[in-house]
């Protein structure tokens, strides 16, 4: 679904972009003995600017519950409260658990759980489309290569880092509608 040439790499984004930070959580600590590979956490911040989407931070990790919480804590105060944060809310009693229990996490942030519908392949078909179309750039990092090796090789492999992505184009892209509904009124 993505060819590395579609996802090129910039050395600038631009001024005053409205960015959001899209969580896809895992808890699951990789252990020397384990043979397991344990799914990601995944972060993705991306903003759109003038019909481009630019993915300007990927972050994956594998900790534990605790360590996790407080990466995602400190990347918020990082990104800063401009910065909408939005996360996978899982279905079922345990995702609204969690979703409460993030809200407090991210007191004082603008911030937003998104009940996802529809299979991975689907949710990323949109932003897909935007990247064979040369609508996406990706800010220079040492993410950029894993990142690129996890999106050519998707549906197979690692789908955490696409799927934050995903996520994170659907909620900017409401942000930006929603940004511009104001100004339209």
């Amino acid at each position: 679904m993505f060819k590395q040439e579609w996802l090129p790499v910039i050395d600038e984004i631009p001024v005053g972009i409205k960015l959001v930070r899209y969580w896809d959580f895992a808890a699951s600590e990789v252990k020397e003995k384990d043979k397991n590979n344990p799914d990601w956490t995944a972060g993705a911040l991306c903003g759109i600017h003038e019909g481009i989407l630019y993915i300007v931070d990927v972050m994956f990790f594998r900790e534990s519950p605790g360590k996790t919480e407080e990466k995602i804590v400190d990347t918020a105060q990082t990104d800063g409260k401009p910065v909408e944060i939005w996360w996978e809310e899982e279905k079922g009693s345990a995702g609204k658990f969690v979703s409460t229990y993030l809200e407090q996490a991210f007191k004082g942030f603008e911030a937003h759980p998104d009940p996802v519908e529809g299979q991975k392949i689907e949710r990323a078909r949109p932003w897909s489309a935007w990247a064979e179309q040369g609508k996406v750039r990706l800010l220079r990092g040492e993410w950029n290569r894993q990142f690129k090796a996890w999106a050519s090789a998707f549906p197979n492999g690692k789908r955490d880092v696409i799927d934050a992505v995903s996520g994170a184009f659907k909620a900017v892209s409401y942000t930006h509608l929603r940004a511009h509904e104001t100004v339209l009124d």
